[in-house]
């Protein structure tokens, strides 16, 4: 073998090494490396971000504090004792106005109730959605007093309506 046949044969030699290395081993811990940046970088920006929040933090708490002392004022001005000959007609406002979004009010009848309740049997027609609206506005205490309903009688009505009848008992504020 020649001299330059040697060399040929090693450079060669090195070459597939070198490309075996890096095949195998270094593409592997390159890809490795950048994946670890990436995920370094987004945990950094992650860090400032909640670092930007801290900062924010007392200001939010000042900002509630505010708005809770306007709740107190709200509530404290709006809970005004009313008198029991006032209870029918406001509380027959506030089911109208709640109602008024699907239900129509066929009669209200008053009944007999405890002390500072008073009962109305309420007759309406509507969709089973508008009833499923008005009873969730009642349970969320969209109004202005406690309300409770005895009981729930649904029969049909008109088309794809129905004849809906409750007893609400409706407490003084």
């Amino acid at each position: 073998m020649t001299p330059s046949i040697k060399l040929i044969g090693a450079v060669t030699s090195i070459l597939l090494l070198g490309g075996g290395f890096y095949v195998f081993d270094w593409s592997q811990r390159y890809q490795r490396k950048q994946a670890a940046s990436q995920a370094l970088r987004e945990r950094e920006h992650h860090w400032q971000q909640l670092q930007a929040s801290i900062r924010e933090f007392p200001g939010l708490q000042q900002e509630v504090r505010h708005k809770q002392s306007l709740l107190d004022q709200a509530m404290a001005s709006s809970g005004a004792p009313e008198a029991e000959d006032d209870l029918v007609a406001n509380y027959l406002v506030e089911v109208e106005q709640r109602a008024a979004r699907g239900l129509s009010i066929r009669s209200v009848t008053p009944a007999t109730g405890a002390e500072h309740t008073r009962v109305l049997n309420l007759s309406m027609q509507g969709s089973y959605g508008d009833l499923v609206d008005f009873l969730y506005e009642l349970s969320t205490r969209r109004l202005d007093r406690l309300v409770t309903i005895n009981s729930l009688r649904l029969g049909k009505g008109q088309g794809r309506s129905l004849l809906i009848e409750m007893p609400i008992t409706a407490h003084l504020r």
